[in-house]
């Protein structure tokens, strides 16, 4: 692993800042490459799939019409178990690859060959479990129902599917009620269990891109100690994936080693100004869920930059 405070080079994944912020925690311009795939310029977004695809568009007119740096895919997805077949095989891990497909999730799913795929446990935003997770499952939701994935059958899940980029699972709650100090810690400590095991046995051709979680840094400090000073070095951590960009600042104080690490927001902003506030707190790549409501109620988005000047209408005059 190569990793300066320009560029981030793993097996699989290069990362160039472009231009470099002023100061840690602010806007930045780069590069991010991964093999077999096209080169993205960020800050720059993903689009988030339902059951592998973008929806609204076929896979035909992603590739001629979309210029998206990433698809976010959710393997509780692809993953049900109805009761009549409980053992049966998930049709994602049986699929075959092809010479233009390489990988099974690509093949599956249709991804066009030149965009990135990231796989995750859960989907972007997720149904929040009325059973919760326990020191060796996450509990997901399929189309039949909430099951429990356990982190061996995560990781042996990531080393079957191959995808460009991979999440490792966190202990997270999924909804907006913050979580008190007990519930706290306990994220964090299962996330640090969950990573251990997890660069154990690390799929070797995908790039772990490790969650931060949505919680106060001083909470999460031993587990981001543990990124910095053990997996960092070895070249197993290639980036970030951060559930709250309002740790960022402390973590990058306590341990600027992370800093030059492309960052994926997952944070679910609701509007394109909370979009622009990731952004101007160093963001890289974001998902952008929003969108997909948007494109349900029928409304599209128009972006200028600079703001347009406005012309001041005349007032109305007065005669004293």
């Amino acid at each position: 692993m190569t990793i300066d405070t320009q560029t981030v080079e793993t097996a699989s994944m290069r990362f160039d800042i472009l231009k470099a912020a002023l100061c840690d925690g602010t806007t930045r311009l780069g590069r991010l490459s991964f093999a077999g795939r096209a080169t993205v310029e960020t800050p720059t977004y993903i689009a988030v799939t339902s059951r592998g695809a973008i929806p609204h568009l076929t896979p035909d007119n992603v590739s001629k019409h979309m210029n998206v740096g990433g698809v976010y895919m959710a393997l509780e997805d692809f993953i049900e178990r109805p009761q009549a077949y409980s053992k049966r095989t998930p049709p994602l891990y049986q699929t075959p690859t092809t010479q233009k497909h390489t990988t099974r999730l690509h093949a599956f799913t249709a991804t066009p060959s030149s965009i990135t795929t990231i796989l995750s446990p859960r989907r972007l935003p997720a149904v929040p479990s009325p059973l919760g997770n326990t020191s060796k499952a996450i509990s997901v939701f399929t189309s039949t129902g909430f099951q429990p994935l356990t982190i061996v059958e995560y990781i042996s899940a990531a080393q079957t599917l191959q995808p460009d980029i991979v999440i490792p699972p966190s202990d997270l709650t999924h909804n907006d009620i913050t979580p008190n100090s007990k519930r706290a810690l306990r994220m964090a400590e299962r996330t640090d269990e969950w990573i251990v095991d997890w660069f154990a046995s690390a799929p070797a051709t995908s790039s772990t891109f490790a969650p931060i979680l949505p919680i106060p840094y001083s909470v999460q400090w031993e587990y981001v100690a543990r990124l910095a000073e053990d997996y960092l070095p070895t070249g197993q951590l290639s980036g970030l994936a951060l559930y709250d960009m309002d740790v960022l600042p402390d973590l990058l104080s306590f341990q600027p080693t992370l800093g030059p690490l492309p960052r994926l927001v997952l944070s679910n902003p609701q509007t394109p100004h909370q979009l622009l506030r990731q952004i101007s707190l160093g963001a890289d790549v974001f998902a952008l869920p929003f969108v997909n409501t948007l494109s349900d109620a029928g409304l599209a988005l128009t972006f200028a930059f600079p703001r347009p000047q406005q012309q001041n209408s005349p007032r109305a005059s007065s005669s004293p």
